[in-house]
């Protein structure tokens, strides 16, 4: 038997993931660049205040989040991913790159899979990947203990300084 307030905390929990899932899916790209700009605005306040309150439990459920929209943008002309830039470098600072303790492997590899993502969109865009990124991930390598995020972290970094 789970004890009531174990069971109301992970009810908490889930409802802050389902709330950073629907956001993310909501985010759509292939709207004008003002609806874009606006939603993204409005919905980082939003995902960084269910990351605070929904902890751990919210992470996995970001970076599959934030990996299937930039895959999604990926579909637009490079023009419309250039026009939109401000919009994607802001959605990535605040949370791709946020700053948060990942002690769970799985999330680690989500990370760096929607890093991956998101390098893919700079890439297509030819914008560049900020070089304070860049050493962001250099740095989560260089603490990593499990080969497989070592190598897409590895993968990435390439990616970004070639492209960059």
């Amino acid at each position: 038997m789970i004890p009531a307030a174990d069971y109301g905390d992970r009810i908490e929990e889930d409802t802050f993931a389902a709330s950073v899932e629907c956001l993310l899916k909501c985010l759509d790209p292939s709207a004008p660049y003002a609806v874009l700009g606006e939603q993204i605005s409005q919905s980082v306040s939003l995902i960084e205040t269910a990351l605070v309150n929904g902890g751990k439990a919210t992470y996995q459920v970001l970076f599959d989040g934030l990996k299937s929209f930039f895959n999604r943008v990926l579909a637009l002309s490079a023009d419309s991913i250039r026009e939109c830039e401000s919009a994607f470098t802001a959605l990535a600072s605040r949370l791709l790159f946020r700053d948060m303790e990942i002690t769970v492997e799985t999330a680690r590899v989500k990370r760096a899979q929607a890093v991956d993502s998101f390098a893919a969109v700079c890439e297509r865009g030819t914008f560049e990947c900020g070089p304070e990124w860049v050493s962001t991930i250099e740095g989560w390598n260089a603490a990593e203990r499990s080969a497989q995020v070592k190598r897409i972290l590895s993968e990435v970094a390439g990616k970004m300084v070639k492209g960059g």
